[in-house]
């Protein structure tokens, strides 16, 4: 058995895909953590996955970002700068 930790941001853009793929790889047999932020840990623990608290992320301050490149999206070269 080989053991996973799937690390992921707390956005339902991506809990839910690796939410898939944590529920393919525990059924192949294998031991699946989740580090993630707390609405990311509360949707796997409801699925009986072991979760870890991210410690030491700013999370507020990147859901501000990504909210930021969202709305300026239609700007590609503000959001390359934000991206770094």
């Amino acid at each position: 058995m080989a053991r996973f930790l799937l690390t992921l941001w707390s956005f339902e853009s991506h809990v839910r895909p690796y939410l898939a793929l944590a529920h393919a790889l525990r059924a192949a047999g294998q031991e699946v953590g989740v580090y993630a932020g707390p609405y990311g840990r509360s949707v796997f623990e409801a699925h009986g996955f072991r979760c870890f608290p991210f410690v030491s992320v700013n999370e507020q301050r990147a859901t501000e970002l990504v909210e930021q490149i969202i709305a300026e999206r239609k700007s590609p070269w503000r959001t390359a700068r934000i991206w770094e």
